[in-house]
């Protein structure tokens, strides 16, 4: 049985990777001079479409570290507080960004696009209840909306007077909206990686991979791309995987990816069912 599930789940990692002459995919574009692989502090310098990801994020690490069940709304105008609608006790509340460790990077040869996380969840998870404790937030805002030439725009009001609002977001926000499920699959996909064992550092890396296999036209990778995706993943190429799959000699790759990623052969196995590199 176990065999059986290693044939199959090599066998669709054997389909994906069905060679091509296609162009080479992997410029550096406009941030050629940057680390992709650095994480930077979120700035004034970020887009309102960043900070929009990061309070998304943000609201994710307080779901999943506290008891809290908050739904993101929308960003202050100046980018230093964010709504959310607090499910339990049916409310809006704002929530100042100050103090939270929100960061950016650039995704290495995906067109230059940035990704958003917490760097410490917990930790921001710990602020957030402490400052609920101490009612340092914007409770029970009330929203009102205003039609401004067909576009609906929702404002939230405390009852200080004070208002959070934002305009209705461009097609261009739209579409980055659309990436966020991206983003929280990303985060899924690292929380999985993680309990089979791999190390954070690691199992963010392949998840990261993963998404950006996802995102490529598979029948345009040359071979020495498909042989940088396994090798960075598995720890072999094209020819390793061709060969040992034709000689019935599956176990050696399992070893392999179990070196590559620093986890036993049975948890490597794991690995191969996930669907990251199909």
């Amino acid at each position: 049985m176990k065999k059986l599930f290693l044939m199959t789940s090599i066998s669709f990692l054997l389909a994906s990777c069905t060679g091509g002459s296609g162009p080479e995919r992997f410029s550096q574009g406009s941030n050629a001079g940057l680390d992709p692989g650095q994480w930077r502090d979120l700035n004034e310098s970020a887009t309102d479409g960043d900070w929009r990801d990061a309070g998304y994020n943000l609201v994710f690490a307080i779901n999943q570290y506290t008891d809290s069940d908050l739904e993101f709304r929308k960003m202050s105008d100046d980018n230093k507080h964010m709504v959310v609608y607090d499910k339990t006790n049916d409310s809006y509340t704002a929530i100042s960004l100050e103090g939270y460790d929100l960061e950016y990077k650039y995704a290495d040869g995906l067109n230059n696009s940035v990704y958003t996380r917490v760097a410490n969840p917990s930790s921001a998870a710990d602020l957030f209840e402490t400052r609920s404790a101490s009612d340092s937030h914007f409770y029970h805002l009330d929203p009102f909306a205003v039609d401004n030439q067909g576009s609906v725009t929702t404002y939230y009001r405390h009852e200080s007077g004070l208002e959070f609002d934002k305009t209705t977001g461009t097609p261009k926000d739209l579409a980055k909206l659309v990436s966020l499920e991206e983003k929280i699959l990303l985060e899924k996909n690292t929380e999985a990686l993680l309990s089979l064992g791999l190390s954070v550092k690691r199992a963010s890396e392949l998840a990261e991979l993963g998404m950006r296999f996802k995102k490529i036209d598979k029948n345009s990778l040359t071979t020495s791309e498909q042989d940088m995706f396994l090798m960075e993943a598995y720890g072999f190429n094209t020819n390793d995987l061709r060969e040992n799959y034709e000689q019935d000699s599956l176990e050696v790759l399992v070893k392999k990816a179990a070196l590559r990623n620093g986890v036993d052969p049975e948890a490597a196995l794991n690995i191969f069912s996930q669907t990251y590199f199909h």
